[in-house]
């Protein structure tokens, strides 16, 4: 059965922007099947209170599935997550697919486990992002800082919060896992160029996973390039 990606009871029209300078866009790739992803996704939960969240801060987490055959089945894991971490790879922006991976801004990043806080300013101007949602429609604009005509995609990722998972075999066998950020459907559609900025009418993506809270996240890269140039994310509820 498919369910609607959040609660319809909500009427209200939801507006979500991106910031002037270019916003951070931390992705994780993890999997409830490896033993070292708790402390990276204990670490990325904690960024729900972060001062600069959804304002220049926007985190997802990507659950990978070539961890499955370990003896856990990944509830949240994809294989077009795998394949995003794998595009990456090829890319050339992290050496190697492993977990628990960050990215940020579509670079390698591993100080995650020794840095506090994760800096979020940013110099570069890349455009403004206007996402706004109507019972259930999502109509998103860029407007690019410069002159740009290339072919772009947008990216819409529903994310999950305050989820649970009891594991029962494989490495995390007997423990309890938290996680949010989790990205429960993603979306990636061809961004249609309208005079000087782009355009897109879409529904938000769906999934059968129920959150107790829920988020959205947009970011638009360049066509064949994983690379984010501008995200933006708001609560859903």
């Amino acid at each position: 059965m498919v369910l609607l990606c959040w609660a319809q009871a909500s009427a209200e029209t939801i507006r979500i922007e991106s910031p002037a300078n270019q916003a951070t866009l931390v992705e994780l790739y993890t999997s409830e099947g490896c033993s070292s992803c708790p402390p990276a996704d204990r670490w990325l939960s904690r960024l729900k209170t972060h001062p600069r969240l959804w304002n220049d801060l926007v985190p997802v987490a990507f659950h990978v599935d070539y961890w499955n055959y370990l003896g856990w089945e990944d509830r949240f894991a994809e294989p077009d997550y795998s394949q995003r971490q794998r595009d990456y790879a090829c890319y050339g922006s992290v050496r190697t697919v492993y977990t628990p991976g960050f990215v940020v801004n579509g670079e390698e990043w591993r100080g995650w486990f020794s840095r506090p806080s994760l800096g979020t300013a940013s110099p570069r101007t890349t455009g403004h992002i206007v996402a706004q949602i109507d019972r259930g429609k999502l109509q998103v604009e860029f407007h690019p800082e410069a002159n740009d005509t290339h072919p772009l995609q947008l990216h819409v990722a529903l994310l999950g919060f305050e989820l649970e998972t009891p594991v029962k075999r494989g490495e995390n066998r007997g423990r309890l896992l938290k996680h949010d950020f989790v990205v429960l459907g993603h979306a990636q559609h061809p961004f249609k160029l309208h005079g000087s900025h782009y355009q897109l009418k879409t529904e938000l993506p769906r999934t059968s996973e129920l959150a107790p809270r829920q988020a959205l996240a947009v970011w638009v890269t360049r066509s064949n390039d994983p690379r984010p140039i501008q995200a933006a994310g708001g609560w859903l509820n």
